[in-house]
């Protein structure tokens, strides 16, 4: 009886242990329950201290006026804080800069939220701000004004990028860069013409489908876990991605291209799991090795990089005319595709075909100063040769 008496004592608090453990544990629906209600509340908290960092900073920009002799004016959507005596130096340079590459730009969340300080002098000091800073400080007089213009120009298109960015739109993430600092298309065809993928070569050749492959822009994009997707339709659907990607980069480069970039890529960063598969691969050949390191890696192996993407992008807007670069973005659920579509208001391989027109019309003229420069050659031969004749030494007999 006693030995019964204590196993009960034993087996009854391990039994209401559990007991507590399961009733104190919520399910998943409860936590989404109590998620849900806290999010206004985080929102609420989130937008007071929004209003009470900007309160504050407004109140520090105070007082740092009140101190140094500085305004601030506005050129469109720009708040620009400049020295008194550089307020018209100043509205003059952002006017022009605006006006040359920006004028098509409607409405910008990050230029209304930004504060632009502009100071073109010896003095090293800075102009305080506080908040979305976007500092423009030239500390030497000796400064041409193309580079004063550049650097307002840089600064500007920084803060309209971001706009971009802050979306979350594919076509930011795809584009991975800056399409108001697009290389010129001289430099892109150069680019173009020497990357080492036989898709943009056949670009050039007038492959309309094979310039929007090389752009990456077929590529779909990756899968998100979220709330509403269990594991198994997670896994299948990166499954299908991994087989897509599998397939454009057979498409882009041959077996020796691939083992080419994967041998001048993963160089520098081996480990001790992926020395083996980059021997096979370089070494070995083994081209299905090369492609696992390549998905591996999760590089941006698009023909076409950044630079080329930020041109093309750039001539999505300029087709779009006023408004183009808002509607790049406007719907961030878009695919890239779409979503320059949208921008452009024209079919993507009209797009793609005017592209690539615009790079041909400017491309470099390799040639073009070989006669003059072989018929100053021979002039100059001919010349010496006629002083060299009337010499004593060359005279026959």
């Amino acid at each position: 009886m006693i030995a019964l008496s204590m196993a009960l004592a034993l087996l009854l608090p391990a039994q209401n242990v559990a007991a507590r453990q399961t009733t104190s544990t919520p399910g998943a629906d409860e936590l989404r329950a109590r998620l849900d209600e806290l999010r206004p509340r985080r929102q609420a908290a989130l937008e007071a201290a929004r209003v009470r960092e900007a309160r504050d900073a407004a109140l520090r920009r105070s007082a740092a006026a009140a101190v140094s002799s500085v305004d601030t004016i506005n050129v469109g959507m720009m708040r620009i804080v400049t020295p008194i005596d550089q307020v018209e130096l100043a509205r003059g340079f952002f006017e022009e800069v605006w006006e040359e590459h920006f004028s098509d730009i409607q409405t910008s969340e990050e230029l209304l939220r930004a504060w632009f300080s502009f100071r073109w002098s010896e003095q090293r000091d800075p102009i305080y701000l506080s908040d979305h800073a976007r500092p423009i400080e030239l500390n030497s007089r000796w400064i041409l004004r193309s580079r004063v213009k550049q650097s307002i120009r840089h600064t500007i298109a920084s803060t309209l990028n971001d706009d971009l960015i802050g979306s979350g739109a594919a076509v930011g993430a795809w584009v991975s860069g800056n399409a108001f600092l697009a290389p010129s298309h001289e430099r892109v065809y150069r680019m173009i013409a020497t990357a080492e993928s036989r898709s943009t070569r056949a670009c050039l050749e007038g492959m309309i489908a094979e310039c929007i492959s090389g752009l990456g822009l077929t590529l779909p994009n990756p899968p998100r876990l979220d709330e509403s997707r269990n594991d198994a339709a997670f896994d299948a659907q990166l499954t299908r991605h991994e087989r897509a990607r599998r397939q454009l980069i057979a498409q882009w480069y041959t077996p020796e291209e691939r083992r080419a970039i994967v041998a001048r890529t993963m160089v520098h960063r081996l480990t001790r799991g992926t020395l083996d598969p980059w021997r096979d691969c370089v070494d070995g050949g083994e081209t299905a090795t090369c492609d696992d390191l390549l998905i591996r890696e999760d590089l941006d192996l698009a023909p076409m990089v950044a630079p080329i993407r930020e041109s093309f992008v750039a001539y999505a807007v300029a087709q779009g005319g006023p408004g183009a670069w808002e509607r790049l973005f406007e719907e961030p659920a878009m695919t890239s595709i779409e979503a320059l579509e949208h921008a452009s208001r024209q079919p993507i391989r009209d797009l793609a075909t005017g592209w690539r027109d615009a790079i041909l019309a400017h491309r470099p003229e390799a040639f073009a100063r070989l006669i003059p420069n072989s018929a100053l050659a021979i002039v100059w031969f001919l010349v010496f040769s006629a002083f060299a004749l009337r010499s004593t030494r060359w005279r026959m007999g």
